[in-house]
């Protein structure tokens, strides 16, 4: 299963708008976490269960500090994560069970 989770209704509206433009298909499941808090706490949550995660942050702090964020909880999950973001999205694979996860702020 491929899931996205969003940090609100209108980034859920937004992605599936350029998704939808773009003819891009595949993805499962499009979850609005209704803030960034629960965003993160969604990440634990759906790391377990799903093989493909991808999470789309804005920008509204540093964009740094919420690459740096996100990188702490997957880093303690044992997904390698680089220090800095690749602009255009960062997409890594746990060592183990091949599962893969991507960050876009």
């Amino acid at each position: 299963m491929r899931r996205l989770l969003v940090e609100g209704k209108d980034d859920k509206r937004s992605v599936e708008e350029l998704l939808r433009s773009c003819d891009i298909t595949g993805i499962d499941y499009i979850h609005d976490c209704e803030g960034y808090s629960n965003l993160r706490k969604s990440i634990l949550l759906h790391i377990k269960t799903c093989r493909r995660l991808g999470v789309v942050v804005d920008a509204d702090s540093e964009a740094s500090d919420r690459y740096r964020s996100i990188r702490d909880l997957l880093l303690r999950a044992s997904f390698a994560m680089p220090d800095m973001p690749d602009p255009e999205g960062t997409i890594t694979e746990h060592p183990e069970t091949k599962w893969r996860f991507g960050v876009w702020i």
